[in-house]
């Protein structure tokens, strides 16, 4: 989910100058920061190829893939690996 400026608009932020300054920080920098796209930047299965970030490894080498996620963000980053890697899962 991209957030966009105007989800964050509030009456009172609306109603300062700097009001929408604020507004497209606040949806950039969470943007930036979402779980999700982190995730989905970094790992990618081509074929019986998966790789995550510089590392390359086979698929096929494996007979099953354990996604463990803990923190705060755990649970849409385990979603997105999971949708990444489907059956291999």
């Amino acid at each position: 989910m991209t957030l966009k400026p105007g989800d964050f608009v509030s009456r009172s932020l609306a109603e300062k100058p700097w009001g929408q300054k604020v507004a497209r920080i606040l949806a950039a920098s969470l943007n930036a920061v979402d779980p999700r796209k982190l995730i989905s930047e970094r790992i990618h299965v081509s074929g019986t190829r998966l790789s995550i970030d510089n590392e390359q490894y086979s698929l096929d080498e494996y007979q099953r893939i354990i996604v463990l996620s803990i923190g705060k963000a755990a649970l849409p980053m385990a979603e997105e690996a999971g949708k990444i890697l489907g059956k291999y899962l």
